[in-house]
């Protein structure tokens, strides 16, 4: 789920979720009409992710459980020196 929801947070340009979070409504935009898929030019499984999110009304949450994620995980990631 994080790996997809990372995939639309970049096709949106996000960089940082504490600045600008991925939402819902993004989602949705991405989702509707195949956007995202048609952009990406590739389908590797997203339909079947944006529809499980549509079923289960779900887009508002996983936008808000990846934002989280990401927001708690930003102090470890930025310790890492490659």
């Amino acid at each position: 789920m994080f790996a997809r929801l990372g995939q639309i947070a970049n096709w949106f340009g996000i960089t940082d979720v504490a600045k600008q979070p991925l939402t819902g409504d993004m989602i949705k935009y991405a989702a509707s009409k195949g956007r995202y898929i048609k952009d990406a030019n590739m389908d590797n499984e997203m339909s079947t992710f944006f529809n499980i999110l549509n079923t289960y009304n779900s887009w508002e949450r996983a936008a808000k459980a990846y934002n989280k994620l990401l927001v708690s995980a930003k102090p470890f990631l930025n310790s890492i020196q490659i």
